[in-house]
């Protein structure tokens, strides 16, 4: 049972469930239509970036914050994670 908290509205409280979705970038890649239209299983395309450099992280199409790939050790074998490095600050004035 939640007690009543005068400081919290019930607002606060549904937006604290909010999931949000965040996405790493890892690099990016140029390609002619015509590569694309020939792109098939096993094709490789470089991203220009090597796997020590930084991550960006983003909500939507806001830089939210950089970081670094890690190897994580899970039940199920191991995953890839990211440590975040630095955060970015909001601007005065944007939401």
């Amino acid at each position: 049972m939640v007690e009543a908290n005068p400081t919290v509205s019930s607002a606060d409280l549904v937006l604290d469930e909010v999931q949000i979705e965040i996405s790493v970038c890892l690099g990016h890649s140029r390609a002619t239509m015509a590569e694309l239209s020939k792109l098939a299983i096993d094709d490789v395309l470089s991203l220009g970036s090597n796997l020590d450099d930084p991550v960006s992280l983003y909500i939507g199409q806001r830089l939210i914050a950089k970081g670094v790939l890690e190897e994580l050790e899970e039940d199920a074998g191991t995953a890839l994670g990211v440590r975040v490095t630095n955060v970015l600050q909001r601007r005065k004035g944007q939401a």
